[in-house]
């Protein structure tokens, strides 16, 4: 009959904390990485981290590196102290109970290298697993590239849940604003437990119309980001982000509009990526291979795209890392403010809600234009495609820094109704056609597209 597992003692007092506590353990731990792949390792423990009142982490080097790494405890089958093996640790909340025993929480004393020592040649030998047991159950499993980590692997410790997300904005920067959020919340066990959107007033024109639908009219009634902000805080608080390239567009974007609202102190975590690092980029292509489809109406809609992709998350997605911190919440001043919210849904028409009259204008190739964007330094900048795309239908475009009252251009390409420069000025006080690059993308001689003219100009 095996040795049996010596009974982990109950909790020490504060003295005899300090007492038995180390500065270094070596142990052998059966770990479990996020790629469903199990291995004994000989590690030198040094401290443990916390998630509120629960250990979480153990920070510690493996045997034959140089660099000191943390351990997810959740993912540690056995622990065998090397020095004395009848420790013998398999139940997670035992570790828990254990590690604050022997082990110092990061922070309470400074951590001293251990001695080192020749290995003897057994210790030389890499450990094997048992033969039998859990451990030999996982290795036994299929390719690790075919196992998709389970979702309650992927929250630390405390966590309540997954909040998959997706922001529309005003271009790709980090600077850029948030014109549309959407939210779906997700439980440990990947159940839907709310789904939140609006519409957000970026307090900018909006340049980018053709990419994802929401015009200035659409959020002409839109709350602001600071009107959301104590609400969305509120929402994410204790749940782990997810987005489709979110470290690189979804995070920084999020935590640059939080930066800018006092009231509210917001730590975002790390959150899960859903953005392979090689294959099938594309949200529709990511979703796809889970068995998901994305439709093209949904493409770049906020909801549409969060939807979509919480479905495929909750499918398992095998190239995802665990995430080591949930967004946690210190100051929200905010959340006793109205939180007004829009959705595209309830904008009664898409149409701008300003002064422009519509109406139709044909483009023949005699015409003439002048453009107006936001001022940009890029040689490929939205407006610059729409004048060449213009330019290459036959039509002729006329470069001026505002609009001549004798011979002007037959018409204005502008990226946004609610750009207040001299062209567009110039435009609304003589009446002359706007015509928005959203509106050209498909457009060719002898079409008819729609435009704009300001009411109660002289229309002549």
């Amino acid at each position: 009959m095996p040795p049996q597992p010596a009974p982990v003692p109950p909790p020490a007092t504060a003295t005899e904390r300090a007492n038995s506590q180390v500065h270094s353990l070596e142990a052998d731990v059966t770990y479990t990485k996020a790629d469903g792949t199990t291995s004994v390792r000989r590690l030198t423990l040094y401290s443990f981290n916390r998630q509120g009142d629960i250990p979480y982490s153990l920070n510690a080097r493996q045997e034959g590196q140089q660099v000191t790494k943390q351990f997810l405890i959740e993912r540690i089958s056995q622990l065998v102290v090397v020095d004395e093996p009848s420790i013998s640790i398999t139940a997670v909340e035992e570790l828990r109970t254990w590690i604050p025993i022997k082990i110092r929480e990061k922070g309470d004393a400074p951590v001293r290298q251990p001695a080192r020592r020749e290995p003897s040649p057994s210790e030389r030998l890499p450990a094997k697993p048992p033969a039998s047991g859990p451990s030999a159950a996982v290795i036994a499993a299929p390719p690790p590239e075919a196992i998709p980590p389970t979702l309650g692997s992927l929250l630390p410790a405390g966590a309540k849940g997954f909040a998959v997300f997706d922001l529309e904005t005003t271009g790709t920067a980090h600077s850029s604003r948030i014109v549309e959020i959407a939210v779906v919340k997700l439980d440990a066990q990947g159940r839907i437990t709310e789904e939140w959107e609006t519409l957000v007033n970026p307090g900018v024109p909006i340049p980018n119309e053709q990419i994802h639908g929401v015009s200035d009219g659409h959020v002409a009634g839109a709350p602001a980001f600071t009107e959301i902000a104590g609400l969305l805080a509120a929402k994410l608080e204790g749940h782990v982000l997810v987005a489709h390239n979110l470290r690189a567009f979804d995070l920084p974007i999020l935590q640059a509009h939080f930066e800018t609202i006092a009231g509210v102190e917001i730590q975002l975590g790390d959150g899960v990526d859903t953005m392979p690092r090689s294959g099938a980029r594309k949200l529709k292509d990511v979703c796809a291979q889970c068995g998901v489809e994305l439709a093209e109406a949904d493409a770049h809609s906020a909801m549409g795209d969060t939807r979509a992709l919480a479905r495929a998350f909750r499918q398992g997605m095998a190239h995802v890392t665990a995430a080591t911190a949930y967004v946690s919440v210190t100051t929200n001043a905010l959340l006793s403010a109205p939180a007004p919210t829009l959705t595209r849904s309830m904008v009664a028409s898409p149409q701008p809600k300003t002064s422009w009259h519509p109406m139709q204008w044909t483009l023949e190739p005699d015409q003439t234009f002048a453009a107006s964007g936001p001022q940009s330094t890029k040689a490929d900048s939205p407006i610059r495609r729409g004048r060449d795309a213009l330019v290459q239908l036959g039509l002729t475009y006329k470069k001026v820094n505002s609009i001549p009252k004798r011979n002007p251009p037959d018409f204005l390409l502008t990226t946004s109704l609610e750009l207040d420069n001299t062209k567009m000025r110039d435009a609304r006080a003589s009446g002359l056609p706007v015509v928005l690059l959203s509106d050209i993308s498909t457009a060719g001689i002898g079409s008819s597209v729609r435009a704009w003219r300001w009411h109660g100009a002289n229309q002549g």
